[in-house]
């Protein structure tokens, strides 16, 4: 997160430096694609979100015979 914090900063003061860079995305955990591991990350994660919070959550996936649908009615779940 200190990373992104150095980026937001960064594209405040000098944008043409990072201007080939459209996307960021921090990862703050990593498992198999088991439904079971995935929702012991995000539990682990789960301190993050407070109970006032909104979130949403999204899932990009290849080449997996795991459901979208699946795998985030498990995370709902176990964040509720």
């Amino acid at each position: 997160m200190k990373v992104l914090d150095s980026f937001k900063e960064l594209i405040e003061d000098e944008p043409w430096l990072i201007k080939y860079c459209s996307r960021i995305i921090p990862i703050q955990g990593e498992c198999e694609s088991k439904l079971d591991e995935i929702k012991y990350i995000v539990m682990n994660l789960s301190h993050i979100i407070k109970k006032s919070d909104t979130y949403r959550i999204t899932v990009e996936k290849r080449q997996s015979s795991l459901h979208t649908k699946d795998i985030i009615s498990k995370i709902a779940d176990s964040l509720s």
